[in-house]
């Protein structure tokens, strides 16, 4: 009854209070019964308090929209209520003690769902889309809880023993999930402070007295805190034994980074603009340091912690939301951390550009395999070598794993593809003379390198497996070539029409070999569609691709398939992705 009270009168008295005293009087006896609404320990009854919120939180909004302001004392009391029912709402919704002991059971669905709605209500009560302007969203009731959430995010993640570049004698300490979850959720109005700043510098009425002071203030705190889980998490990765509760944190701290990535576009790159006194040092370092930290820290949770602990349960499963062993995204199939790392790639040409030139800090995958680079250092280090490092230790436990085992240590095949697309697309862009700075030509030589041996390796396995005759099954052949096309696709379309071009077949002969038996082998596939193979007998043998894609194969060579199949555009081009222009258009190694 009071939460029904609660979103139909507040929104009445706020906007047009008959007695202020009254009014607050009122006001403060509701939103203490909200209070403990947001605390009880039942989640059902917690989620009365949700509409209620909303409400208030918008007739806030729309009393100060309307008239420029609001009573400072039923303002008050209606900020600081809405702040500590969301705060309190953030803790109770926590993982329990001792929820991922077993990594193989289901995530509850319940708990699940309710974090999510937890996560709408910090969204709502901190919404700023619909102001327009710096000053408007200084004072706004919105502006005043996101600092608020902010500050109480910040004061339980405060960086305890270290900044996550080097071993320390206390005592790792991460940061409570439940502060990483709401400081995830903030992601919308924090990315909307970051375009009204990137808007007022580049017009110069950036700086700290300018209008956007506050703005960059609150950008700052939110930058520490990201920044401060991330060296947390580093630490933690240095050590030889994880805390039970690094997964949780890890995952958050992932997605939070993937949320920031338009925040980062707008700010990071703000010293290269050729104006940086229009945004204050302070922030800019603060931004850098975040954007380090965080990379870093993706970086190595893709490398520490596997994607599946245990086999899904996605498919017949249960739950919704996978096992508690899943480093995803919920009802995700990525790692959380190689989409964090891809999005923030992908975000801006500019921000991949910042990434590029950023010094990381040390990696998990920098000691891998016997304490030396299993690739090398590429393009003098950074990003883009650490990426390489990483690809090379996934492949390997995917090797390891064996075909079609999906969990254990490492992350799936198409996570891993993510990681080659990433690769891919930053050493295209440093090998742009707008991007080459450092190094010279060494370092383009040393990527163009690696990104060739990259591209070479399922190619080569293309053309073994064509090559391999009775020695291998057909079944096999298939599924080898299969696995190693999705590889080769993950690369960008200039590189991936190498594979097509006749001179660089006389340079690699395995190019031609490979791009052949992906004809062959296509040929092959189609013919057995036909009404005479539509239900397959007892001589084929069904193959499961990654994907889920299924491959029927008789069991005769590829080579009588070989017939009059030549590599013109007609037929290369849906393999490659181009057609017209773009196949004219070749990345020569």
């Amino acid at each position: 009854c009071v939460c029904t009270c609660a979103s139909a009168c507040l929104p009445h008295l706020l906007k047009s209070a008959p007695s202020e005293e009254a009014v607050a009087t009122f006001l403060s006896s509701v939103m203490e019964v909200l209070r403990a609404v947001c605390v009880h320990p039942d989640r059902s009854v917690r989620a009365l308090a949700y509409g209620p919120l909303s409400s208030v939180h918008g007739a806030l909004n729309s009393a100060v929209a309307a008239t420029g302001s609001c009573s400072a004392t039923l303002g008050g009391i209606a900020v600081d209520g809405i702040y500590e029912c969301a705060m309190a709402l953030a803790s109770s919704c926590g993982y329990p003690q001792g929820y991922f002991d077993d990594l193989s059971l289901d995530n509850d669905d319940e708990l699940e769902n309710e974090r999510d709605d937890v996560r709408n209500v910090l969204r709502s009560v901190t919404d700023l889309e619909r102001l327009d302007g710096a000053s408007a969203m200084d004072s706004s009731p919105s502006m005043l809880v996101l600092k608020r959430v902010l500050g109480a995010c910040s004061e339980a993640v405060a960086l305890k023993g270290g900044d996550g570049s080097g071993a320390s004698a206390q005592p790792i300490v991460l940061p409570p999930e439940t502060a990483v979850h709401a400081l995830s959720a903030l992601a919308k109005p924090l990315n909307r402070l970051g375009q009204t700043v990137a808007a007022a510098a580049e017009v110069g009425n950036g700086g700290g007295g300018g209008s956007t002071a506050a703005s960059e203030e609150v950008l700052a705190v939110a930058f520490r805190c990201l920044g401060d889980v991330a060296a947390s998490l580093l630490r933690a990765f240095q050590s030889p034994s994880l805390p039970a509760e690094t997964l949780a944190v890890s995952r958050l701290s992932c997605l939070a980074t993937t949320s920031f990535a338009p925040l980062f576009s707008d700010v990071a790159p703000m010293s290269a603009s050729g104006d940086s006194s229009s945004v204050p040092p302070p922030l800019l370092s603060e931004c850098h340091r975040a954007l380090s930290l965080s990379v870093g820290a993706a970086i190595a949770s893709a490398s520490a912690i596997p994607e599946l602990a245990f086999e899904s349960s996605l498919e017949g499963g249960a739950s919704m939301f996978d096992i508690r062993g899943a480093m995803r995204g919920p009802g995700g199939e990525d790692h959380v951390g190689i989409i964090a790392v891809s999005r923030l790639t992908v975000e801006s040409k500019r921000l991949a550009r910042m990434l590029l030139a950023l010094p990381l800090p040390p990696s998990t995958t920098a000691t891998a395999s016997t304490g030396n680079n299993v690739g090398g250092r590429v393009g003098g280090g950074g990003l883009l070598s650490d990426l390489c490092l990483l690809h090379d230790d996934l492949k390997a436990s995917e090797l390891a794993r064996g075909p079609g085992v999906h969990h254990g240590a490492g992350v799936c095949p198409k996570s891993r593809r993510i990681v080659l697309g990433a690769i891919s697309r930053l050493s295209l862009l440093l090998l742009d003379g707008s991007a080459t700075a450092g190094g010279g030509r060494e370092a383009a030589d040393g990527v163009r390198a690696k990104l060739r041996d990259l591209f070479h390796g399922p190619v080569e396995i293309v053309a073994a497996a064509s090559r391999a005759g009775g020695e291998m099954s057909d079944a096999e052949k298939f599924f080898r070539i299969c696995e190693a096309v999705f590889d080769l696709a993950s690369f960008s379309a200039v590189v991936a029409a190498s594979l097509f071009s006749a001179e660089s077949h006389a340079e690699a002969p395995a190019l031609r070999d490979a791009a052949q038996a992906i004809v062959d082998s296509s040929a092959a596939g189609y013919s057995l569609l036909s009404t005479t193979c539509a239900v397959p007998d007892a001589t084929c043998t069904q193959v499961s691709c990654f994907g889920g894609c299924q491959v029927w194969c008789a069991p005769f060579p590829l080579s009588e398939h070989r017939k009059s199949h030549h590599l013109h555009h007609s037929v290369h081009a849906p393999f490659c992705g181009l057609s017209g222009e773009g196949c004219e258009q070749q990345f020569m190694f």
